[in-house]
């Protein structure tokens, strides 16, 4: 087993990779029932008492289905 070390995005670095600019936007992405809810969004992760990251590895390959949708839409 390698130890793999991650990056945490805080919810500043997680707005700018995915291009919205509210919090809001970002974790209505991961509540179901919401109509911006997308099962694909990573889920966060607690790295303090009161502060949350996204691991970095999650978000860009987000990104990368992200893309493939708006590519596939396009066609």
């Amino acid at each position: 087993m390698t130890n793999q070390v991650e990056t945490f995005l805080r919810i500043g670095e997680v707005k700018k990779a995915l291009g919205v600019t509210s919090s809001e936007a970002v974790y209505s992405r991961m509540r179901e029932g919401n109509p911006r809810y997308d099962p694909d969004m990573p889920k966060s992760v607690k790295v303090g008492k009161r502060a949350t990251a996204w691991l970095a590895s999650e978000i860009a390959a987000y990104q990368q289905i992200l893309i493939s949708r708006s590519r596939e839409a396009g066609k």
